[in-house]
């Protein structure tokens, strides 16, 4: 798009979308929360706009030629990579989620709105990739994608798709770090809000400050954080989905256990830690390489899997029963 790609524009770049974070941040949640409603919308439409430039300028030939990859080594680590960066890492946001719902919102309505809401820009975005791939084939181990995809663009469709996608990140990120105080507070951990946002701003910065100047490779280091948070995550969303349609599908939760110091389910941190050990036993994430990463899990991320399905049928096995009490659980 004219600018030269160096160190300089870089940090520049980096500097700019820091301080609009900043700037946005300070506006509050629900002018954060609007925002986000319209960009998503207008990058949605101009996503359609690209996919279908895509589908008349895509070298078919070439997409029809690719070879087929397997589907136990190639198809379900790409899901696994997927579900870690969407569905897993969303599950514990479910709360925060909620707050943002209105009182009379069905379950019904919420779950399709979630699923319909990840599925199909997931989807447009897979045909995107597929279209790009058979024209960029090194995307996958750019150092930056998104300069790669802008030079596919003609400048009049790249700059202002890439100013919303911009946008996006932007809201995307604020709301990010209000979460963030969120978990912070669940931990026990008493900020102020801004203190909490400065705090993981400052996390975030540094990891940004790796990634650009450090390892200068954007996706190895995204997969094997998605990778390594991924077993956690999936383990615990085993152990909460057992919990919740066994114990509190019927009667909620105790509001009262939410608010005061209940003491720990032993037996659900014990298929915890076991399934997400388990998992990284089996997982290669760059910087913890499980021992037993070998044969079809040498080069995948089906420790995801494995962490999951663990922890799910021990908890199902060793976990409370109908009708226990909360006590009994501990």
């Amino acid at each position: 798009m004219g600018f030269e790609e160096s160190l300089t524009t870089t940090a520049l770049s980096l500097f700019l979308f820091g301080g609009l974070t900043v700037l946005v941040s300070v506006l509050g949640q629900n002018a954060v929360l609007m925002m986000q409603k319209w960009i998503t919308r207008i990058f949605g439409a101009m996503t359609l706009l690209v996919v279908i430039y895509l589908l008349f300028t895509a070298d078919w030939q070439a997409i029809l030629a690719l070879p087929s990859g397997s589907w136990l080594t190639g198809f379900l680590p790409a899901v696994s990579i997927i579900a870690a960066g969407t569905g897993i890492s969303w599950a514990i946001a479910g709360a925060d989620y909620s707050r943002d719902q209105r009182p009379d919102s069905g379950e019904k309505g919420i779950f399709l709105a979630v699923v319909s809401g990840a599925a199909l820009p997931l989807l447009l975005l897979m045909l995107t990739g597929i279209l790009l791939t058979a024209q960029i084939p090194d995307l996958a181990s750019s150092e930056n994608p998104i300069s790669a995809i802008g030079k596919l663009l003609p400048s009049w469709m790249a700059i202002p798709y890439l100013a919303a996608a911009t946008a996006g990140v932007v809201t995307i990120a604020v709301l990010s770090l209000y979460s963030a105080s969120l978990n912070l507070l669940s931990m026990g951990i008493k900020l102020q809000q801004r203190s909490a946002v400065a705090i993981d701003a400052v996390l975030v910065l540094g990891i940004a400050l790796y990634v650009l100047f450090v390892s200068k490779d954007f996706l190895g280091p995204f997969i094997a954080f998605l990778i390594f948070c991924g077993v956690f995550l999936a383990a615990w969303a085993a152990i909460f989905m057992v919990d919740f349609y066994r114990m509190r599908r019927r009667v909620g939760y105790s509001e009262a256990d939410l608010f005061r110091e209940s003491g720990a389910n032993r037996t659900a941190l014990g298929c915890w830690i076991v399934g997400a050990l388990a998992g990284l036993m089996v997982s290669k994430t760059g910087f913890i390489d499980g021992p037993f990463a070998v044969g079809i899990f040498a080069d995948s991320s089906l420790g995801l899997f494995v962490s999951f399905i663990l922890s799910l049928v021990l908890y199902l096995v060793f976990g409370p029963k109908k009708g226990d009490s909360h006590d009994n659980q501990r």
